[in-house]
């Protein structure tokens, strides 16, 4: 059983890691090259593992184990995963030793494991991961996750419709996916900063989840990742955001408007499908690549007139930007002045290297002797702002 379900999880990583293409209206057939490696299969005492270039996943056990440690080394890598189905079958195994450098567990890992069955019901914890809740959760229920939780599993909430609210320590990097899929009650979420991207399936149908906070931190938002989030009614995406995947946002049906900021360079299938209320986008980036039906027909597009952005969308209405926009103190460049913009400025001139800013956003950010290039005087003038101390930047 455990080989037949590995077989079908290796042939779906195996696609997952081919070349992928897509069509974009109006343009030539676009190949976006897959990273290659070639992992190699080893034997540790009575594990089974997968060597990535830069990481470790156990994926098997011997079946007769009783007690396992997992190292937090092999071959002088981490070993950060435990796959899918590791432990599947393990039926006699009552004794787990997971290290802190785990940060992905499988949903189904530890499934028919006498470990398992032996957790009581509620939130289930493997090392410092947050593994997935067992049994029936009570009506209006709240979390509040450990401080030191390193990552939420896959599934970890999987349908636990009675979920309210849940709090999540900015120790955590990491969220998998099906996380919160299909909690329907959840009406906020606040991800951490560390958190560097938003995978697949993430928050799908939680139908009453009207605030989600973004940190600066994501690059990437993955398919189907707030698919059906019915009550979401605005969402700020962050500037680091290179790629919002296929039905990421699709019957979010309460959003009216969104920015897309300069960072994005693709927009995939469907992204922003059966969005029937989303009247205007704004897509600040000449150059975005915009998928077959990524936007709905009806909506408005803002973006630049004869850009590359501008021949994928020849259906949609499509006004012109006059110029780059430059709105003083933006030092995100995503068209809003908030406290994000007092961090950027913040970040940058602690450690230029580590955070970033293009020259847009610099210009925009030099709001204090303009052409000194960006200090911390530029960051408090911005504050000052906000917080009405002074009228004008």
């Amino acid at each position: 059983m455990k080989k037949f379900i590995s077989g079908i999880l290796a042939s779906i990583t195996f696609m997952s890691c081919i070349p992928y293409y897509f069509d974009v209206i109006n343009n030539p057939m676009i190949i976006v090259e897959a990273v290659e490696f070639e992992p190699t299969e080893g034997i540790y005492e009575n594990l089974t593992y997968v060597k990535y270039d830069d990481h470790i996943e156990i994926t098997h056990c011997d079946e007769s184990a009783i007690s396992v440690v997992i190292p937090s080394e092999i071959e002088g890598l981490p070993v950060t995963s435990i796959g899918g189905v590791a432990f599947f079958d393990c039926t006699g195994l009552t004794e787990i030793t997971i290290p802190d450098s785990v940060t992905s567990i499988g949903y189904y890992s530890f499934h028919g494991t006498a470990w398992y069955k032996n957790q009581p019901d509620g939130l289930i914890y493997a090392g410092k991961v947050a593994h997935r809740y067992k049994g029936e959760m009570p009506e209006n229920t709240s979390v509040r996750l450990k401080e030191g939780t390193v990552s939420i599993g896959d599934s970890a909430f999987f349908d636990c419709t009675s979920l309210t609210e849940i709090k999540i320590p900015d120790s955590v990097t990491y969220i998998g996916r099906y996380a919160f899929s299909g909690c329907t009650d959840l009406t906020k979420i606040n991800i951490p900063d560390g958190v560097t991207s938003i995978e697949d399936f993430v928050f799908c149908n939680c139908a009453s989840l009207k605030e989600v906070t973004i940190p600066d931190s994501v690059t990437s938002i993955g398919s189907n990742t707030f698919y059906g989030c019915t009550s979401l009614t605005e969402i700020k995406i962050p500037n680091k955001v290179t790629c919002i995947g296929d039905f990421a946002f699709s019957f979010c049906e309460s959003l009216t408007e969104v920015t897309i900021p300069y960072s994005v360079i693709l927009i995939r299938y469907h992204a922003f499908s059966a969005c029937n209320n989303l009247k205007k986008v704004i897509i600040l980036s000449p150059d975005c690549a915009i998928c077959f039906g990524a936007i709905p027909l009806e909506t408005i597009v803002y973006g630049y007139e004869d850009s590359f952005t501008h021949e994928c969308l020849d259906r949609n209405k499509f006004i012109a930007l006059d110029a780059v926009q430059e709105i003083k103190g933006d030092a995100n460049n995503d068209s809003v002045l908030d406290v994000a913009d007092v961090v950027a400025v913040a970040s940058y001139v602690g450690n230029p290297e580590a955070n970033p800013l293009d020259e847009q956003c610099i210009k925009n950010a030099d709001v204090h002797n303009k052409g000194d290039g960006l200090t911390a005087n530029d960051a408090l003038m911005i504050q000052q702002y906000l917080a009405k101390i002074i009228e004008n930047l």
